[in-house]
């Protein structure tokens, strides 16, 4: 199976509707996938990526309605 080679950098946090929220939702599916950081970064603690995935997916169910 290939998978794809994701790196995201800063996003600006724009999530007023679905087509701007559609990298945040690649970024949210990456981060629930657990198939991030590249294997040699660190990977992030649960602590540090709960307050992420919680505003991510905030925003993306706001950009939604």
């Amino acid at each position: 199976m290939v998978k794809a080679k994701l790196r995201f950098g800063p996003l600006g946090f724009s999530l007023s509707d679905e087509d701007e929220a559609s990298p945040y939702q690649d970024l949210l599916d990456v981060f629930n996938s657990g198939e991030r950081p590249p294997e040699d970064e660190r990977k992030p603690s649960m602590a540090e990526l709960e307050p992420v995935i919680g505003e991510l997916t905030e925003g993306l169910f706001g950009a939604r309605k």
